[in-house]
């Protein structure tokens, strides 16, 4: 399509050029006059939307101008785009506002835009823009068609709009509920958790002081029971006057526990002892093997200062005793107290 033509004449004759970002081809003619000569520069085009606008400059240069001339002409391409339209989504629903459907469309001269299937409370402010003046109802439901056109030509773009049903207020509340209880449900059952966790540790250092408590406690009864059983064997079964302390005594006595709120008075059997460990003395008692009283005479009793006072002590001493092949052995008594054969006092 021949864009745009050229013509310059003087003498001598004039060059023509073409100056532009379009994309074209360009022819020349030449005429001779009686004093002059005239150049004619045609520019050709194949037209297109992208080149409305563009700028065609014919570039003239001649020995009698000081500066080249030059003329502008800006290209004027007549078209109408595809048209298209945009804003209806899936997500449309009942009661929904602000709801617009656009027609998209492009072309010079500028088209005119026209919709169908309008229902009354919708209206084109721009031409391009339909918008619903009120919220959505299913009746807005249906194909929307768009048309635009100028001179050149006319099209069409359609969309098919949907409009979902409300949601029930009472499926929303139930949805909202399910939510809630489940929400609820997680955080009792994480305080649960934490109590839980909470009562274990407190029990279980609970215990643990009351265990040790208890055993201190134990430790000093036991402590306490040592001491007052030794001071009570020592009280009890001291040496008489006159008898040679040759034998260490140690006991085991086994009872019943103490209570922490009784304690028995000295003298008494304490038989309220859990368990008193064996206290030994290692103290050896040297043991004289007897010898055979010859038969029908009697034992001649030692005479000392004091008289019939000394033999009493002695003869006491030696009821606990009994004579076995040599040897003198503990009788065995109801009070638990006995030697045994190394010679200590159990």
């Amino acid at each position: 399509t021949l864009a745009a033509s050229c013509t310059a004449e003087g003498s001598p004759v004039p060059s023509v050029r073409w100056e532009t970002e379009v994309r074209g081809t360009n022819a020349t003619r030449r005429s001779e006059h009686a004093r002059s000569a005239s150049v004619t520069s045609e520019f050709f085009l194949v037209p297109g939307r992208s080149m409305n606008g563009k700028s065609l400059t014919c570039v003239v240069a001649h020995p009698g101008l000081r500066h080249e001339k030059r003329i502008t002409h800006l290209l004027s391409v007549a078209y109408l785009s595809d048209a298209s339209v945009l804003g209806h989504t899936e997500e449309w629903q009942e009661g929904m506002e602000g709801a617009a459907l656009t027609c998209l469309g492009d072309g010079n001269p500028p088209p005119t835009y026209n919709w169908t299937r309008c229902p009354e409370h919708v209206r084109v402010p721009a031409g391009d823009t339909l918008v619903f003046q009120r919220p959505l109802a299913a009746a807005d439901a249906g194909d929307y068609v768009c048309r635009v056109s100028n001179r050149v030509a006319a099209k069409e773009a359609r969309a098919n709009v949907s409009i979902k049903g409300r949601v029930a207020d009472n499926e929303v509340r139930k949805v909202d509920l399910v939510s809630a209880s489940v929400v609820v449900v997680g955080v009792i059952a994480a305080v649960l958790l934490c109590v839980l966790v909470v009562v274990v540790v407190v029990m279980t250092l609970y215990h643990k002081r009351k265990t040790k408590r208890i055993s201190e406690k134990y430790e000093e009864e036991l402590t306490l029971t040592r001491e007052n059983s030794i001071r009570r064997l020592h009280s009890s079964h001291s040496t008489p006057m006159g008898v040679p302390r040759s034998v260490c005594s140690s006991a085991v006595t086994q009872s019943r526990p103490l209570s922490p709120q009784s304690e028995e008075p000295e003298g008494r059997s304490y038989s309220t002892l859990s368990t008193v460990r064996e206290i030994e003395t290692q103290t050896e008692v040297p043991v004289a093997p007897l010898l055979p009283t010859p038969a029908g005479k009697e034992p001649k009793e030692e005479e000392e200062d004091g008289g019939g006072r000394g033999d009493d002590p002695i003869k006491q001493a030696m009821t606990h005793f009994v004579q076995e092949n040599g040897m003198l052995q503990a009788k065995p008594t109801t009070n638990g107290i006995y030697i045994n054969g190394r010679g200590h006092l159990v």
